[in-house]
């Protein structure tokens, strides 16, 4: 039985903005990228982690690069 995968980022905006998000594989090759909008206060987004293979990735947003692991 295939399992669902899904990760849930929770966030706080200063403003209603236009956000970009993508994620990398460790060769800066686009694996995903999704157009935001976000409101001023708290958001959140998730993504399908089924559409990734195994292995270490870099998700940027807002300027900020985190190093994610999808097992």
């Amino acid at each position: 039985v295939s399992q669902s995968r899904y990760a849930l980022y929770m966030f706080f905006s200063e403003s209603d903005a236009e956000k970009n998000i993508y994620i990398t594989d460790l060769m800066g090759k686009i694996i995903y990228e999704k157009n935001l909008t976000v409101t001023n206060g708290f958001n959140n987004f998730t993504i399908n982690l089924n559409e990734f293979k195994p292995g270490p990735y870099l998700l940027n947003f807002d300027k900020v690069v985190f190093k994610i692991e999808i097992k």
